[in-house]
């Protein structure tokens, strides 16, 4: 991927890499790692998702622990697919749970 990237962290915990005008200008590409220990809850969030996140998911083989999914960002449908996975990594703040 040409260009450069930034990376999030909550906790000491890696959330996403954000690849900012990749594939193209105005648009975003963001990794989420769907981890395997947190399949049911990645299963939970993915049944709110667009086709194209649900497909992706279930192309993308297991990879050191977890699927790692390359989401563009194009549309506010496909921004609320990542957030929706990003609830699963984040842990809650606290006084929240």
């Amino acid at each position: 991927m040409p260009g450069w990237n930034v990376k999030y962290k909550k906790s000491g915990r890696a959330l996403c890499t954000l690849y900012p005008g990749w594939p193209a200008p105005g648009s975003f590409t963001c990794m989420v790692v769907a981890r395997e220990k947190d399949e049911q809850a990645v299963s939970l969030a993915l049944s709110g998702c667009t086709p194209a996140v649900r497909q992706l998911f279930e192309n993308t083989a297991y990879l050191n622990g977890g699927k790692w999914l390359m989401i563009q960002v194009d549309s506010p449908a496909a921004l609320d697919d990542v957030k929706a996975l990003l609830a699963v990594r984040a842990k809650p703040a606290r006084g929240t749970r």
